[in-house]
C-alpha cells in the first residue's frame, strides 16, 4: 500500500467520530523565546481564520485524541494526521477553543467527511489541507499555510504553520484552497 493510500485511510478514520472538544497548540515561545506565553497567538485580522504554530487536537467522545498539524512526511511542509499516538512536541501551550465562533456549529458533530486537497511540487505531491465536515453540513477546512504578513491578504502554502477556518468562500479568497 502506498504512503498516500495509508494516509488517506488514516483521515477516513475520523469519519463516524463525534467532536467533543477542540484544543490548539502552539509551540511555547514568545518574542524573547520564553516559554509559556500569558496569550494565544492563533488570532488573525479575520475574525473566523485562526493561524497556529502548530497543531489542531479534535478530542472524540468516543475518546480518541486526532492531532492535525504540519509536518514534512510528503514534503515539507503538509498536513499531517495522528490519531491516539503520543503528542509531537513538549514545548508547546494548549488553548481550548471549543467554545469559540468558529468551532461552535461542530461541537459535539459528528464527522460525516474528510476530505484531503493533494498539491504538486517539484513532481511531489503532498496533503496541503483537510476538510471535514460535519452531520450537520459546517465544514472546517484545516491548510498547512500561513500569512506572511499580519496584512496580507493571501497565505502561502508549504509552512511551518497552520490556517483554520469554517469559511469555504474565504478559504477561497485568502487562497487556500482553489476548489473542492
Amino acid at each position: 500500500m502506498s504512503q498516500r493510500t495509508q494516509f488517506e485511510n488514516t483521515c477516513q478514520q475520523l469519519v463516524g467520530k463525534t467532536l467533543g472538544k477542540v484544543e490548539y497548540e502552539e509551540i511555547a515561545y514568545d518574542q524573547s523565546n520564553q516559554i509559556t506565553p500569558a496569550q494565544p497567538y492563533y488570532t488573525t485580522r479575520l475574525a473566523n481564520v485562526h493561524s497556529l504554530d502548530y497543531a489542531v487536537w479534535l478530542h472524540t467522545t468516543q475518546q480518541d485524541k486526532i492531532e492535525i498539524t504540519w509536518d514534512a512526511s510528503f514534503y515539507p511542509y503538509g498536513i499531517g494526521v495522528k490519531i491516539n499516538q503520543a503528542p509531537s512536541t513538549n514545548d508547546s501551550q494548549k488553548w481550548d477553543v471549543s467554545a469559540h465562533q468558529l468551532w461552535k456549529d461542530c461541537l459535539h458533530g459528528t464527522i460525516q467527511q474528510v476530505k484531503l486537497i493533494w498539491e504538486q511540487v517539484s513532481g511531489n505531491s503532498y496533503p496541503q489541507t483537510l476538510i471535514i465536515t460535519f452531520a450537520n453540513e459546517q465544514q472546517i477546512l484545516i491548510g498547512a499555510a500561513q500569512f506572511l504578513n499580519s496584512h496580507d491578504q493571501k497565505v502561502f502554502g508549504m509552512s511551518d504553520n497552520l490556517i483554520v477556518t469554517n469559511d469555504v468562500a474565504l478559504a477561497k479568497t485568502i487562497n487556500m484552497i482553489s476548489q473542492i
